[in-house]
């Protein structure tokens, strides 16, 4: 039995593991709370390889919960955001390739994929990716990594996971046991397949006016480099107002005069600035609060 913690950080990082283990025939079964295109996108390689994969959401997602919780990923609300990425994953949604992938993954899920939503009171108490091979040893983790990027230990973040990793057929075969539980329990658990394919073709719409828009502000000024302000500094940003150069975020090598695009905590595109003598001046702002 090998076994490992996994906390993306010092100790390993889950989708390390999970490149390790699914192949070619891997029966794949993963609870979780979110399902992101741009976690997919990094596995999508080896998810081509499955057999199939059984999808359950930890929490009442498409589906109107027995007692009409208000939660942000319910049909009513705005699950389209969830699967376009967590809030972890804001740099990569700026490369405005989520129209491609979500094509890409919904094709997948549509051959691959069984999504069921768990529509209880309280979520299932721990996520899950179990990898069950004929040939191979199965393997699983279990803990608190959800399907995202930051979940997976691809993007940095602040956020504390803890997952254990165990690679034993045995061991995989007693969670597996405890899945069917959960997923063939017809009074708490849902199909949302189809409603599933219908958020992804939201997320691909490429014809709406805001889509176009951002499109071509992209192309406009993709060449000029990119600063993501953390959130103590959005109402300075929103009101237009000039930025000190000691918020500018560690990992950016700002040069004076050089043009920039920025972007609040949010990822909302803010406008272009430009850096002279230390200070961020807007050039150009473009954004609208329309909240």
């Amino acid at each position: 039995m090998e076994m490992q913690i996994l906390d993306n950080k010092v100790q390993g990082r889950v989708i390390d593991k999970l490149r390790e283990n699914i192949k070619f025939g891997t029966r794949l079964s993963i609870i979780s709370a979110y399902f992101t295109i741009y976690a997919y996108e990094e596995l999508r390689k080896e998810l081509g390889k499955i057999e199939k994969l059984r999808l359950l959401f930890s929490e009442p997602t498409f589906v109107k919960n027995k007692k009409d919780i208000n939660r942000e990923f319910k049909l009513s609300g705005s699950y389209e955001r969830g699967l376009a990425g967590d809030r972890y994953e804001m740099k990569l949604k700026n490369e405005l390739k989520q129209s491609e992938i979500a094509k890409e993954c919904a094709n997948w899920i549509r051959e691959k994929v069984e999504v069921r939503a768990y529509d209880e009171e309280y979520p299932l108490p721990q996520k899950m990716y179990l990898m069950e091979n004929k040939k191979d040893e199965s393997a699983c983790i279990f803990g608190s990594s959800d399907f995202t990027s930051s979940g997976l230990g691809l993007v940095s973040s602040k956020k504390l996971e803890a997952n254990t990793y165990i690679k034993d057929s045995i061991y995989t075969q007693q969670l597996l046991n405890q899945f069917e539980l959960y997923w063939n329990d017809k009074d708490k658990v849902k199909d949302v397949k189809t409603y599933l394919l219908k958020s992804l073709e939201e997320v691909y719409k490429e014809n709406n006016p805001e889509f176009i828009y951002f499109v071509t502000l992209y192309n406009i000024f993709k060449d000029y480099p990119e600063i993501i302000f953390a959130e103590e500094i959005d109402r300075y940003l929103h009101n237009g107002n000039k930025i000190s150069g000691d918020n500018i975020p560690d990992d950016i090598r700002a040069v004076d005069n050089e043009r920039y695009r920025v972007y609040d905590s949010a990822k909302d595109f803010i406008g272009i600035y430009e850096l002279r003598e230390e200070v961020l001046y807007p050039v150009k702002i473009f954004y609208e609060d329309n909240k």
